[in-house]
């Protein structure tokens, strides 16, 4: 009887442990993902902006000389 209610009592925390390490697999693959895209969305923002600033700066330039000559 001992030994039924003790082979379940680790089949349980068998199962329970592979849950939580089976869980603990996805939160670092959602983590990695959520981490990639933030990455990447931030990447792409900063780009953009400098993109543009640098186009106004150009356009900034031409525009001044063409004045000046």
């Amino acid at each position: 009887m001992i030994n039924a209610e003790f082979s379940a009592t680790t089949r349980d925390e068998t199962l329970l442990s592979e849950h939580v390490s089976h869980r603990k697999v996805l939160q670092d693959q959602v983590q990695d993902q959520v981490q990639d895209q933030v990455q990447d969305q931030v990447q792409d923002q900063v780009q953009d902006q400098v993109q543009d600033q640098v186009q106004d700066q150009v356009q900034d330039q031409v525009q001044d000389q063409s004045l000046c000559s």
